[in-house]
């Protein structure tokens, strides 16, 4: 879930708040015995602003709250992101740092949250064409991912946008390969 509220032609506020959320999971104890069930939950609750500096540049900041709870054991941490972004007609970069912030303590362990730092490019090929490029790092190592979207009117006053890209690098389980969205 998110909103964004406009304040005014240069500024608005944000929040937000992501939650997965798994279902009852058998529980074992270090024998291989099973010992009940149990139910795990990430989340995070965020607040922040968007500052439009010029018509071709503008600032964002989010402030979150991150979540963990497995069992009966819960973890918390708090994080910032923060970006950038500049056009030149048809053509914008952005950069952005994420998850700057505290680590998540789990009973006696702590876990830092994934820091990530991106940077990409989009280009307009035409009024209803984009392709975007992005490299990012992270713990999991140097990914890639390009794409392009397109805007087809269905109606006067409806619109559907059809995506496509491809994602390479970075953590195992985060996914490569190919996307196609509606």
């Amino acid at each position: 879930f998110a909103y964004v509220h406009p304040v005014s032609q240069r500024v608005a506020f944000l929040t937000g708040v992501n939650l997965l959320i798994s279902p009852s999971m058998d529980k074992y104890d270090g024998a291989g015995l099973k010992t009940g069930t149990f139910s795990a939950m990430d989340g995070a609750l965020s607040a922040g602003l968007s500052l439009t500096f010029t018509a071709d540049a503008g600032f964002g900041l989010l402030a979150k709250a991150v979540s963990q709870s497995a069992d009966s054991r819960r973890a918390y941490a708090y994080a910032a992101d923060a970006g950038y972004i500049l056009r030149f007609d048809n053509l914008k970069f952005g950069v952005a740092v994420q998850n700057l912030g505290t680590p998540l303590k789990l009973y006696k362990t702590n876990f830092a949250l994934p820091l990530t730092f991106r940077g990409g490019a989009a280009y307009r090929l035409s009024e209803r064409f984009w392709f975007a490029a992005d490299a990012f790092q992270t713990g999991g190592g140097l990914g890639l991912a390009a794409g392009a979207e397109g805007e087809i009117t269905v109606t006067p006053a409806e619109t559907a946008f059809l995506r496509t890209g491809y994602r390479s690098g970075g953590s195992k389980s985060a996914g490569s390969g190919f996307t196609l969205g509606v």
